[in-house]
């Protein structure tokens, strides 16, 4: 059964978008990739990284959570910023604080929008025994 999963703290404007923060088929979630917004759809962080990317993490924090699983869970990320010179990967260390880290990949590349230094997307497949419910 597909799951459409709508955290209540991102902005509401993913259906006017053409997308959803995340979609969760039984034991996988896979979450689109976040950009540096709050709940109340302002840019987080102006031009400091490391605030953007902290950001980035909450969101998809945010959907794993609606979906009742931890950030720690995830298997796979990926980030497309600005520039390599990132804070991407210390700030990832904070919040995978599993020693297992999940696989990632890292793209420099334009993002939709100038005001956005990182975008980050993941995946996650998790055991039948730690399923909700």
């Amino acid at each position: 059964m597909r799951r459409i999963l709508r955290p209540k703290t991102l902005p509401p404007s993913d259906r006017e978008m053409g997308y959803s923060y995340g979609v969760q088929v039984g034991n996988m979630i896979w979450v689109s990739g976040q950009v540096a917004r709050n709940e109340r759809n302002e840019l987080v962080g102006g031009d400091d990284p490391v605030a953007q990317t902290e950001q980035c993490f909450r969101s998809v924090a945010a959907v794993f959570a609606e979906a009742g699983r931890r950030c720690a869970m995830s298997s796979s990320s990926t980030s497309s910023l600005r520039t390599r010179a990132s804070p991407r990967q210390r700030v990832r260390k904070r919040v995978f604080a599993d020693p297992d880290y999940p696989t990632a990949a890292m793209l420099v590349a334009a993002t939709i929008r100038p005001e956005y230094l990182v975008e980050i997307q993941a995946v996650a497949i998790v055991s039948r025994s730690t399923s909700p419910g």
